[in-house]
């Protein structure tokens, strides 16, 4: 790569060899066990993000439920379930709102 360099390249050959030195370095980096570990966690999470529709959908019909589990709870305060599925509702929407994960709101 230092002897095939282009005439119309205007760095040094010292900035050559540090350049090249990171890109063996970062080509390093990647291959090691705890990147590739790192890079597969990631794709696995990135593949359990819901889509953009699934999304608007939840901004859309979680009010609305929210609404109805909260005139149920004041009729009946003692519906421990109705109101898990009130939390539910309520760490979802927020979810989709803020990007953060529901288990941010426990």
């Amino acid at each position: 790569m230092m002897n095939s360099r282009p005439q119309q390249c205007r760095l040094s050959r010292e900035q050559m060899k540090e350049i090249l030195l990171y890109l063996e370095k970062a080509r390093k980096d990647t291959s090691r066990p705890i990147m590739v570990h790192q890079n597969r966690v990631k794709r696995a999470k990135m593949a359990r993000i819901p889509d953009s529709a699934s999304i608007l959908k939840c901004l859309e019909l979680a009010p609305k439920r929210v609404e109805k589990l909260l005139d149920e709870l004041e009729v009946d305060t003692s519906r421990t379930a109705a109101r898990y599925v009130l939390y539910g509702y309520l760490c979802a929407y927020w979810a989709c709102m803020t990007g953060h994960r529901p288990s941010v709101f426990h």
